[in-house]
């Protein structure tokens, strides 16, 4: 026999005996009571309780069951580049978190050993997300002028793969080209395009939007180490996109 004491409270007895299992009360016991003996009948326990405060002894019976495995939350990971494309190859459907907002989306996403990832919303109804992301308050947006869109401003993201969850610095502004069948307008192939003085001027943006990329097809992932197009990875542009990814890792999701 093993003894035992503690407070039992009716309806909620729980009997703590090994990490493996759990006690639950089956029978009357009266709230408040202290100084359980405890013994182990097949799976049972007889507990007789004396009551605080009395000297009338109660018996209830607990049943004995096992405890449910509790699988712990998987965390957020910072992973290389090299190990992300390790992880598996060829362009597939993968779910994005954009930290920010709070909101998740799928992606047409395929890694690379030696480079960032581009990556589009997967469907008209995931780009349609992003649109809610970018413009949250639902106010009437020509989505058709880039100047409508962030232009390549990092934030931090976290994508779900293979059952892990792995920082990411995105950023929301589509060009280029498309990476996979159907993201849903304005999405487009616009291979190489920049914007002409001439178009910035008919969208009402400023000189400064001359020479940038027009709106075109797939967005861009970094993971804390990756290159970008020129190579850099601790200058300019991809810093500031590594360092969302390393954002993302110490915000956790």
């Amino acid at each position: 026999m093993e003894t035992l004491t503690g407070v039992v409270r009716r309806g909620k007895a729980q009997v703590e005996l090994d990490p493996e299992t759990v006690g639950r009360i089956i029978g009357g016991l009266a709230g408040g009571a202290v100084g359980a003996r405890i013994g182990r009948e097949i799976g049972r326990f007889f507990v007789r309780v004396s009551s605080a405060g009395c000297e009338e002894v109660q018996s209830a019976v607990v049943e004995i069951e096992e405890k449910p495995a509790q699988e712990e939350p998987a965390r957020v990971e910072q992973l290389t580049t090299r190990e992300v494309a390790a992880l598996q190859r060829g362009r597939s459907v993968r779910e994005l978190v954009d930290i920010l907002s709070g909101k998740s989306f799928n992606i047409s996403w395929e890694a690379s050993a030696n480079y960032h990832t581009d990556w589009n919303p997967a469907t008209p109804a995931d780009t349609a997300i992003v649109k809610s992301i970018i413009n949250p308050n639902g106010n009437n947006i020509d989505w058709t002028n880039p100047g409508s869109w962030p232009y390549f401003r990092p934030r931090p993201g976290v994508l779900k793969l293979n059952g892990r969850l792995i920082a990411v610095g995105i950023h929301l502004y589509p060009h280029d080209i498309v990476m996979s069948e159907n993201p849903g307008p304005p999405l487009s192939n616009q291979q190489g395009r920049r914007i002409t003085a001439a178009e910035a001027r008919s969208w009402g943006l400023g000189a400064t939007w001359e020479g940038k990329w027009y709106l075109g097809g797939h967005m861009c992932m970094y993971y804390g180490d990756s290159p970008s197009g020129r190579g850099e990875i601790t200058t300019g542009f991809a810093k500031r996109m590594n360092d969302a990814a390393r954002d993302a890792y110490s915000r956790g999701l």
